[in-house]
């Protein structure tokens, strides 16, 4: 709204990370982050309007349909990660999942593949369910 202040950082590895070689990086599966800081205008919203303000806030980056509009408004062609609770298996089965997901990627990437470059469908979403992290058991 209009009293949200919201600024955002630079996309960058962590700062205990930023005179790693690539090669590190890669090996420990380090990802950029990018820092978002908030406030909002106190004359707009006051006393325990701010708690109902962040509330609201923290609600809509764990819903789902929030990133589904924001990908559909901003032209993204493909499906949102959705937010789930971790699945505390073993690691070994963890591995075999992530062996699954690479498998299914490697037969079934192609279909979400990008083949309407003019954009002429805005509302589809590439996705194929064997692609899906949840299909196979990950978060």
């Amino acid at each position: 709204g209009q009293g949200a202040i919201i600024g955002a950082g630079a996309m960058e590895y962590p700062a205990e990370f930023q005179g790693a070689s690539e090669e590190r990086i890669n090996e420990v599966g380090i990802g950029k982050l990018i820092t978002l800081t908030s406030t909002y205008d106190h004359r707009i919203i006051q006393g325990a309007e701010s708690g109902d303000f962040l509330r609201t806030i923290h609600q809509l980056l764990l819903d789902d349909e929030f990133y589904d509009e924001i990908f559909r408004e901003l032209g993204i062609p493909y499906e949102p990660v959705r937010w789930r609770t971790d699945n505390p298996d073993s690691i070994t089965d963890k591995n075999a999942r992530i062996i699954e997901l690479i498998a299914a990627y490697r037969n079934r990437g192609h279909l979400m593949a990008d083949i309407d470059p003019l954009r002429l469908d805005k509302t589809r979403f590439r996705s194929h369910p064997d692609l899906d992290v949840l299909t196979h058991g990950l978060t």
